[in-house]
């Protein structure tokens, strides 16, 4: 066995272990299906439903309806919008650079020859040649 099959080997292995790990812990910290929560002896029960002022079926906010950004962090502060700017700015970067790198093996490729379309032309393969007559109905098929 070479070098970098045993490499390759002890990576999955590695990587079996550590999944059977991790769901052996999920496994092992999750309660048994029939299991029942304990008692805490008080009489008191809860609920879970929440008890407000608003009217049924108005549960969706109105526009505007929210509270101002108080923190830089909160939704709608300047953290979180420039953050936002931030991520445009880099999508459009990346953008860019594809953009400009396309276009500079492009003209690389065009100037060695090698362009695709340079390529069939010369070789005749994959262009189509214009008929010396118009088509007809004979031709269609």
């Amino acid at each position: 066995m070479t070098r970098q099959t045993r490499a390759v080997r002890r990576r999955l292995l590695l990587l079996l272990l550590a999944v059977t790990a991790a769901l052996g812990a999920g496994t092992a910290l999750a309660p048994a299906a029939g299991a029942q929560p304990a008692d805490d002896g008080g009489g008191a029960t809860t609920t879970s439903v929440v008890i407000d002022n608003r009217e049924l079926g108005n549960i969706i906010q109105k526009p505007n309806a929210g509270k101002p950004a108080e923190d830089p962090g909160d939704p709608g502060g300047w953290l979180q919008v420039s953050l936002f700017f931030l991520i445009l700015g880099v999508v459009v970067l990346l953008a860019l650079g594809v953009a400009r790198r396309s276009r500079t093996l492009r003209e690389r490729r065009k100037a060695a020859g090698l362009d695709p379309v340079d390529v069939a032309r010369r070789t005749g393969e994959g262009v189509r040649h214009q008929p010396d007559h118009p088509p007809t109905p004979v031709d269609w098929s």
